[in-house]
């Protein structure tokens, strides 16, 4: 009742949604219900112009029904993520919907891969070839790594070209010098994509992508 603009809008989903036949879709929408109520008392306060666009109304309806039809506890978080953070930051409202969308279609594993590209190296991290080391930081079979990678060049979130190196296990040469005989990822240049991690193999898509899932 005190947050008019969120009521108005959830009575169109739950309707279309038939909520009221299913106890599951209330209970996982709920959070968002939570989060959404302080948000746009935020965004009255700052006169924040987007959440009274169509758009924003089509934006939060599309990722209500995907909340609700979503089993996967990590993945209503995300879509909540993505909903919260376009208010702060909205974009084209085509890429807000590509990113509700990636988030749903994407596989388990993808998602594993895509978070862990751009996590610090360690020392002991530098030891290990490129599937090997996504094998420890997503807990995903190396075996299964190159198939992963190929889905997310498919969908635009990983840079083909970019997948064969440099490899955090191979020495890299930068002006005729070795600069690290443990891992060429220690201290590459910015010539060779990255410095401390492997985020070098995403695209913008995918680092723009991540950034709205985390929030």
């Amino acid at each position: 009742g005190d947050a008019p603009l969120l009521g108005n809008m959830v009575k169109r989903v739950a309707f279309l949604g038939a909520w009221w036949a299913d106890d599951r879709k209330p209970d996982r929408v709920f959070d968002v219900f939570v989060a959404m109520r302080e948000k746009l008392a935020e965004a009255e306060k700052n006169q924040n112009a987007y959440v009274r666009k169509n758009e924003f109304k089509d934006l939060f309806e599309e990722a209500l029904q995907r909340i609700a039809n979503e089993p996967d506890e990590n993945r209503r978080k995300w879509f909540q993520n993505i909903l919260l953070k376009a208010i702060d930051q909205p974009r084209d409202h085509s890429e807000h919907r590509l990113f509700l969308r990636l988030t749903d279609e994407l596989t388990a594993d993808a998602h594993k891969i895509l978070a862990s590209l751009d996590l610090p190296l360690t020392a002991s991290d530098r030891q290990l070839d490129r599937n090997g080391y996504l094998e420890a930081k997503s807990g995903v079979s190396r075996l299964r790594v190159d198939d992963i990678l190929d889905e997310l060049v498919r969908t635009g979130l990983v840079n083909r070209d970019r997948l064969k190196g440099p490899d955090p296990s191979i020495p890299i040469r930068h002006q005729g010098s070795l600069l690290d005989t443990t891992g060429g990822m220690q201290a590459e240049g910015p010539e060779t994509y990255g410095q401390r991690d492997l985020s070098y193999m995403s695209t913008t898509l995918g680092r723009d992508f991540i950034a709205y899932r985390r929030g």
